[in-house]
């Protein structure tokens, strides 16, 4: 479902949504970008890229899977926009 987000979020908002839930999570577990990316196996700058959108890395359901699983967050928590967003 979310593997081709362009095809079938064009606008780019579920894409946002989901890096600033990654972000917002992320911050409040005290993990820094680094760290996460080393968990997931991945360059230390690859969540930062991700966060700042300079990567053209579209987020699947396995990498948002996996991030979540690293935060003790539910898939649903990075995908939904939260009403309290700070970002």
């Amino acid at each position: 479902m979310l593997y081709y987000m362009r095809k079938w979020n064009p606008n780019g908002k579920l894409r946002k949504v989901v890096l600033v839930n990654i972000r917002y999570y992320r911050e409040k577990a005290n993990m820094s970008q680094e760290e996460l990316s080393h968990k997931l196996n991945r360059k230390d700058d690859f969540i930062e890229r991700l966060e700042s959108n300079k990567t053209k890395v579209e987020p699947t359901i396995v990498l948002i899977d996996e991030i979540a699983e690293i935060l003790n967050v539910s898939v649903q928590d990075l995908v939904l926009e939260r009403n309290n967003d700070k970002y």
